[in-house]
């Protein structure tokens, strides 16, 4: 899913890393633009959420998996 949800942001970054790409910017040529100015913005900052959720759900795995590792004494 990373690889994924990566590949998706590295898309819309040329887009939204442009300084003109704005809703107050894009609104002023259509009101349609700005929606999707927006939507696209919103998706971006849902992704890089998604992003980072799915690092530290692996960061808190391994650490659980080496506590137990530590903590089984068979």
């Amino acid at each position: 899913m990373t690889l994924q949800v990566d590949a998706v942001l590295k898309k819309i970054n040329k887009y939204t890393s442009e300084p003109e790409f704005t809703p107050e910017a894009v609104g002023k040529v259509s009101g349609a633009a700005r929606g999707l100015c927006l939507w696209v913005r919103e998706n971006e900052r849902f992704l890089l959420s998604l992003l980072n959720y799915d690092r530290t759900k692996n960061i808190l795995k391994n650490a659980l998996d080496r506590k137990e590792f530590f903590t089984n004494t068979n």
